[in-house]
């Protein structure tokens, strides 16, 4: 079955308007795509004669994203700054999914969000995981997006 120039562009058209509503909705992230390296030809498009290599994304494509309002649960402190930190820092290469709080005294609080319920599990990941690559990382309990002690 052919395709027309017409009848492509309007199928590529209807398909960035699916990703562009899908990244809005939360439903896709950055990571989820890929590139493709492979130019595609006209003769391509109806019969492919080979595989089409694709490539993930480089780690520098990770960005933070602000903490929920009204979070609850533990996070893990990993960073801390006066001002916003830039998406390249060293220490969004140790870990992935970070969001940031901006404090009421001024800066941001870089988290690792988690799904503990009780401080027993969150404080075992926490000492385990997280401290021996980050010497000043701090456990933080939050109750409807206001910091509080584990």
């Amino acid at each position: 079955m052919r395709t027309s120039p017409f009848q492509l562009s309007k199928l590529i058209f209807s398909g960035a308007l699916l990703v562009a509503g899908m990244m809005c909705s939360g439903q896709l992230n950055a990571q989820d795509f890929v590139v493709i390296t492979e130019p595609v030809q006209k003769e391509n498009m109806d019969k492919p004669e080979g595989p089409v290599i694709r490539e993930k994304l480089p780690s520098v494509y990770r960005f933070h994203k602000k903490l929920p309002a009204m979070y609850n649960g533990y996070a893990i402190e990993i960073a801390k700054a006066e001002y916003p930190m830039g998406k390249s820092e060293p220490i969004f290469k140790k870990f992935g999914n970070v969001k940031y709080h901006k404090l009421h005294e001024g800066g941001y609080s870089y988290l690792i969000t988690t799904d503990f319920k009780n401080v027993e599990d969150a404080h075992a990941f926490y000492e385990s995981i997280v401290k021996p690559k980050v010497e000043t990382a701090k456990l933080i309990r939050y109750e409807f997006g206001i910091r509080r002690q584990p």
